[in-house]
């Protein structure tokens, strides 16, 4: 009702595709990621709202797991991207999120990674592999409280056959 009432408001977009993506995650239902992704990025288009770049990755994402077309993952990556440019261009304040745009870019690109090794497209597996390294030591460097991008890092060596990268990654978290 709020986009019909005021079809301008990129808040009311956001506010929208907020509410479809957390619908959709609760009952999996792909038309609600559909629905989240179009108002999520119109939200984030009007350059008002950077902060649905991050929702719009995750339903594209989302979409991913319905069916695993790889144009969905990559749609996921490139609007994670528009999030972390966000961040670096200083429109958008991580200390504001509760979810790093690194941390959603680091997802969509581990997919990447493991469904590009699958189809043993060594190329793509490298450059996502690399992409997600990145993203994760952003996350660690920005919050090195968080166990996840350690946890992730370690999952992403031992996928890469070096499990005592991977273990020499968790014992560096522990330190801290």
């Amino acid at each position: 009702q709020a986009v019909t009432l005021n079809p301008q408001s990129a808040d009311a977009h956001a506010l929208r595709g907020a509410c479809c993506l957390a619908l959709g995650a609760q009952d999996g239902e792909p038309m609600l990621f559909e629905d989240a992704l179009r108002e999520l990025v119109l939200a984030a288009n009007s350059g008002e709202r950077p902060d649905a770049w991050i929702g719009a990755s995750r339903a594209a994402r989302l979409l991913y797991y319905d069916g695993f077309n790889r144009t969905r993952i990559q749609e996921a990556i490139l609007l994670a991207r528009e999030g972390v440019r966000a961040v670096e261009a200083g429109t958008l304040d991580p200390e504001r999120l509760v979810v790093l745009p690194s941390q959603v870019l680091a997802e969509a690109c581990f997919d990447l990674y493991k469904a590009a090794r699958e189809a043993e497209e060594a190329e793509t597996a490298g450059q996502a592999a690399a992409e997600t390294r990145t993203a994760l030591e952003t996350c660690i460097g920005a919050r090195p409280e968080d166990p996840w991008a350690w946890l992730q890092l370690a999952s992403l060596l031992e996928w890469q056959g070096q499990p005592t990268e991977g273990r020499d990654v968790l014992r560096n978290a522990l330190s801290l």
